[in-house]
């Protein structure tokens, strides 16, 4: 085998490795898009989840201040009352 003849041969092999290599590569970017997609769905409801539970709270915050401004109101009311 010739020198020539060698290094088509290496060029050949490289050239199939490469081939080889672009189809794993283009395999993986699909997965990752796959993955990615995937993700992206799962984060976004895990997210309006935590959105209705903060909202939730929100609300019951809300709720205990109103009782607790009633609460210093009437205690305001008394203390008027046993200033006059």
């Amino acid at each position: 085998m010739t020198a020539l003849e060698r290094l088509k041969a290496k060029i050949d092999e490289w050239k199939t490795n490469y081939e080889i290599i672009a189809k794993e590569n283009k395999e993986l970017k699909e997965q990752l898009n796959s993955k990615m997609n995937s993700n992206s769905v799962q984060n976004t409801i895990q997210l309006e989840e935590e959105i209705k539970r903060l909202n939730a709270e929100i609300t019951k915050l809300k709720q205990e201040i109103e009782e607790k401004d009633i609460e210093i109101e009437s205690i305001l009311e008394n203390i008027e009352e046993l200033l006059e």
